[in-house]
């Protein structure tokens, strides 16, 4: 990580290693992995076979984020990746700071028969490296601290207040609220289903009704035009499309392939808007107990945290509104891409801290990068300026994670996606070069479906029936199933070294 050991003062319970480089950045050990890295570099300063290069497997370790912060601090606009200096990684932007670094020393630092620098961290760049980092130090032993006093190089750290929560990222979602646009999924009006989609359409007809799949296939292949194969079926079908779908109702009871007391519910105007729904009409008891359980069948997959969630929303009358499942919570903090996505963050803000380590001041206000906390959907720049400070640093964004029926079952069975994100820290502290806080994600999602939710079509899990049924319960059932916004939280720690 990107140490920055020699900007601080040494105190007496601070080691330092023996060994030919002098500067206090290049030699204090303090914490595990220290010796082996002040080792490491000394070796560098006296054998050719321990030079540090850009190889595969790419050379990493406390070593590399010494010499990377050491190159931040010689050499101001410095252009090593956050991915880089998060990984302590000798990468290809290392290498090209290594050179620029080596090219504009007067005279440059060559090779026997170089005419232009190379990428190399050798004999002679190491020792050109730890001689320009102890004439920044002064030469001195002279404490430091995180107010920022000390010598004229320590390390300055702005202190986070007590119970602050400081917002350091919002991806917000379209929930009507602040001038935000309004997701069709939190929409409960009666209306047709906004789709292109036959198939789609017939679908969210039958359900409405209640009818179930046995018809659904020949309604679906009626529509299509495709039920020439079937007309022994229906011997006198007619070329008028209304009176055609109503015998063809008639022989789908006849065929037991639809219920008698299911057909007693469709009335004309259901069929001559076919295979559009009768958006005057609600459904009925029937229709409503029908589609609830086919929903509640797909959402036994999610276990009790799904069918709790389900529970509330079957009884949801109001407008959306925010709602909190601790067991929701419970699943999402250990679910596999969530981790994914908070440890992808976390190594954005820890490549910022070490930056702004390297440049000799930490503040915690200046994890906020360019047009944070609020993002939009716009790909973010490798680096943006510090909020605070307007330095120009690695850029902090979280992903908003996607989840994995296979890997994050529980999770996907009740959010299907996310729709925002907030991420807040609290209780930040620097000391030494060790950095510690606590970050709390907020996670929106919408329970509710989409017009695209009903298409088989769309990429993903869609037009399942249980969807289907619950398109048609948000929009027509006579009380209740009213979407709403669920708010995940989940609490990780957050640690590393500057």
């Amino acid at each position: 990580m990107n140490k920055v050991a020699g900007i601080r003062g040494t105190s007496p319970k601070r080691g330092r290693g023996m060994g030919v480089l002098q500067s206090r950045h290049f030699t204090e050990v303090k914490l595990p992995g220290d010796k082996q890295a002040v080792d490491r570099l000394n070796d560098c300063a006296v054998k050719d076979s321990a030079h540090v290069m850009f190889t595969e497997p790419r050379e990493k370790g406390v070593h590399v984020s010494r010499i990377q912060a050491a190159l931040f601090l010689l050499m101001p606009g410095a252009a090593i990746s956050g991915d880089e200096l998060g990984g302590e990684t000798y990468g290809p932007s290392t290498a090209e700071a290594v050179f620029r670094y080596k090219d504009s020393r007067t005279p440059k630092i060559l090779g026997p028969g170089q005419k232009q620098p190379d990428r190399i961290v050798g004999i002679q760049t190491i020792r050109s490296l730890d001689a320009a980092m102890k004439r920044i130090e002064g030469g001195g032993n002279g404490g430091g601290g995180n107010g920022g006093g000390g010598n004229a190089g320590a390390l300055r750290v702005v202190p986070q207040p007590p119970g602050e929560q400081f917002l350091l990222a919002l991806v917000s979602d379209d929930d009507g609220n602040g001038g935000r646009p309004l997701k069709a999924d939190l929409d409960s009006t009666s209306r047709q289903l906004a789709s292109t989609s036959v198939v789609a359409k017939v679908r969210v007809w039958a359900a409405k009704l209640g009818i179930g799949a046995a018809a659904l296939d020949v309604l679906e292949k009626f529509a299509l035009g495709q039920l020439q194969p079937l007309t022994p079926l229906f011997p006198t079908l007619k070329t008028n499309p209304v009176m055609n779908l109503g015998e063809l109702l008639r022989g789908l009871v006849a065929a037991g392939k639809l219920e008698v007391d299911v057909f007693a519910e469709i009335t004309f105007r259901d069929i001559l808007k076919f295979p559009d729904v009768d958006e005057t009409r609600k459904m009925s008891p029937r229709a409503v107990s029908t589609n609830q359980q086919l929903l509640r069948n797909e959402m036994s997959v999610g276990g009790a945290t799904a069918l709790t969630m389900f529970s509330f929303w079957l009884a949801n009358t109001g407008a959306p509104a925010l709602s909190n499942f601790p067991a929701l919570d419970a699943e999402t903090a250990k679910s596999t891409n969530f981790i994914a996505s908070a440890e992808n963050f976390e190594r954005m803000l820890t490549a910022n801290l070490k930056r702004q380590g390297a440049l000799g001041l930490v503040d915690y206000h200046d994890l906020v990068t360019g047009p944070g906390p609020e993002r939009g959907k716009a790909p973010t720049a490798a680096e943006e300026p510090g909020k605070a400070t307007s330095r120009m640093l690695p850029a902090t964004e979280p992903d908003i994670p996607g989840m994995s029926l296979v890997q994050d079952t529980v999770v996907k069975i009740c959010i299907g996606s996310f729709q925002g994100i907030r991420v807040f820290l609290s209780d930040f502290k620097v000391t030494g070069r060790a950095f510690s806080g606590t970050l709390k994600y907020e996670l929106r999602d919408h329970f509710g479906v989409d017009d695209d939710d009903c298409e088989v079509a769309r990429k993903g899990i869609h037009g399942t029936p249980g969807q289907v049924a619950m398109w048609v319960l948000q929009h027509f059932a006579p009380i209740g199933h009213k979407p709403f916004l669920d708010q995940v939280f989940a609490t990780r720690s957050f640690s590393g070294t500057l």
